[in-house]
């Protein structure tokens, strides 16, 4: 059993959706499929059903989950603790953004972070604006991109760039 499986097996479990999963790994879906049932024959048990609204864990998934999940932190914590004697920033930080990255010219900012902590891992999610407050309040985003103002003293604003917000229409539209 190695690493990578039972964080796609979270992965999976999490998104619910092979497909979903496999873009938040940065992996192919044959390939998440394939670590899914390479942990699960090695398991001898079935951790997954396939249902209309996508994949759903078994009893079995469900209570393994758990474990995985307990191991994944573990790791996740000698990792830090390793990196922290060189005084590396590192760890996965999960960030809510409210539209495509690129199209709020979020990937210059995404690409510093990479560039100067390489040992960062940013996890992105895309969410609606309010979710993405409720999200960083909750603890299931570490930090998000959001429209308009922040009325929490416990949350830390900053004000990035004005958006501009157009439309566009045939010219025509503007003698009616």
């Amino acid at each position: 059993m190695e690493l990578y499986q039972l964080r796609t097996f979270a992965a999976v479990a999490e998104e619910r959706h092979l497909t979903r999963a496999a873009e938040r790994l940065h992996l192919s879906q044959p390939a998440v499929s394939g670590h899914v049932k390479a942990l699960e024959g090695e398991l001898g048990v079935r951790l997954f059903e396939r249902a209309s609204s996508g994949m759903e864990l078994t009893v079995a998934g469900r209570d393994l989950l758990q474990r995985a999940q307990r191991v994944l932190n573990a790791a996740d914590d000698v990792k830090r603790a390793a990196q922290r004697m060189h005084g590396d920033i590192s760890g996965m930080v999960r960030v809510g953004t409210v539209a495509d990255p690129e199209s709020n010219r979020l990937g210059d900012l995404l690409a510093l972070a990479r560039d100067t902590h390489p040992r960062l891992k940013l996890e992105l999610h895309h969410v609606m604006s309010g979710a993405a407050l409720a999200g960083v309040h909750s603890g299931e985003l570490d930090a998000s991109f959001y429209f308009g103002g922040v009325s929490s003293n416990e949350l830390l604003s900053v004000h990035l760039r004005p958006l501009i917000y157009r439309v566009a229409a045939p010219a025509d539209w503007a003698d009616r």
